[in-house]
């Protein structure tokens, strides 16, 4: 079920449709944006708003894909893991066995 939030960014207000978060997790995100972009506006100077929206959009999008990549190579290195120690249960387990 989605819920409707009223948030503000930059002194702007929207509603925005989220399903499976609270007010206050939406409140957090919008904070979070509107640093980032306030970060964004200080850095390069510019109040051109909707360039502001495009440059912030860009960072969070490299920062997911970052961590996005991170995961992923974490999840590998845990299956590569896991198989390893299937392999040496599997060994354990017949070497325990007893002989026929």
């Amino acid at each position: 079920m989605k819920d409707t939030f009223e948030i503000e960014i930059c002194k702007r207000r929207y509603n925005v449709e989220v399903e499976g978060m609270t007010h206050m997790e939406v409140s957090m995100l919008a904070k979070e944006v509107e640093d980032k972009m306030l970060s964004i506006e200080a850095r390069y100077g510019t109040p051109d708003t909707s360039k502001l929206a495009v440059l912030t959009a860009l960072e969070f999008a490299m920062a997911y894909t970052q961590l996005k990549e991170s995961c992923d190579l974490a999840r590998d290195t845990a299956e590569k893991k896991l198989v390893e120690l299937d392999h040496v249960l599997r060994a354990a387990v017949d070497a325990a066995a007893p002989s026929k």
